[in-house]
């Protein structure tokens, strides 16, 4: 119900929006992923072991300078709504979100929770220093709550306060599978975290932090995340990357290694590698098409 009023209160806003026909573009990013468990059980998913989804989007730029997007997941991810929505918004780039969007919280690696949300970006309060606010309700047993980011993509700042924030599987995959996310019902009232990342050459390099307190339930117990990676391009369209996880409370740590090989223009292989501790964790093989 809250995605269907969603949807035809955008599309109103987009009728009144345009006098004419919007330039129209069109977004693919898709991904079929082989996994390879530690119990070696094979799955197949349009989902990537990170929880990264698989799209198929549209994006009208309208006359006053308003964008409509509407992003389509090919397959549902565990423990998020139960559509396959990924993003239905209609934005003023730089200074307003209304829709269903990826919430404004550090890089995103970390916590990446869609969800129906009012999103302001301004810098005027700390000039030079942008801040991201939104809020946001998923319907009755998801997230809701408030998110505001300080900072920029390569240094800041966040917190997110409310109810069921992070228990869906497109959050903390640097720690756990998208399929064993909690879901429903389930979740963390306060998260904060902070995140660096820079660039150097061909090298990209990042880290961010999340803590995540007051459990929905006693099996939601306090969690402290932290990663690390490291990134290098050799050449156009190729990279490489290695990543540590650590997951306090669990004592738990995550190896990667994680590499983009293409194989046509607008295709390529993308294997992930993972151990827990010293222990095979899991086996991604990802073929990916993207324009």
């Amino acid at each position: 119900m809250v995605h269907g009023r969603t949807t035809l209160g955008l599309l109103f806003l987009v009728g009144i929006a345009h006098a004419q026909i919007p330039d129209v573009r069109v977004k693919v990013d898709m991904g079929l992923t082989t996994r390879i468990t530690e119990q070696g059980r094979t799955t197949f998913r349009f989902f990537d072991p990170l929880g990264r989804p698989s799209i198929v989007g549209l994006s009208l730029y309208l006359e006053p300078g308003f964008r409509f997007y509407v992003g389509q997941r090919l397959q549902r991810i565990p423990g998020g709504p139960a559509d396959t929505v990924d993003e239905l918004y209609l934005e003023d780039e730089g200074n307003w979100r209304i829709g269903r969007q990826y919430l404004p919280f550090g890089t995103g690696r970390l916590l990446a929770e869609n969800a129906n949300a009012v999103r302001a970006d301004s810098n005027l309060i700390f000039e030079g220093l942008p801040l991201s606010f939104a809020f946001f309700d998923n319907g009755r047993g998801y997230a809701q709550g408030y998110v505001v980011r300080l900072g920029a993509s390569n240094l800041g700042l966040s917190a997110a306060i409310g109810d069921r924030i992070g228990a869906s599987g497109t959050s903390l995959g640097v720690v756990r599978y998208p399929g064993d996310a909690p879901g429903r019902g389930r979740g963390w009232g306060l998260v904060l975290g902070g995140h660096a990342t820079r660039r150097l050459n061909r090298f990209d390099v990042g880290i961010e932090g999340v803590l995540l307190r007051n459990g929905e339930t006693v099996q939601d117990e306090n969690q402290s995340v932290l990663d690390f990676s490291v990134g290098y391009r050799p050449f156009r369209r190729y990279s490489v990357a290695l990543g540590y996880s650590r997951a306090f409370e669990r004592h738990e740590d995550y190896y990667r290694f994680s590499a983009s090989l293409p194989l046509e223009d607008r295709v390529s292989i993308e294997p992930l590698l993972r151990f827990r501790g010293e222990k095979f964790f899991d086996l991604g093989l990802t073929l990916r098409v993207r324009f």
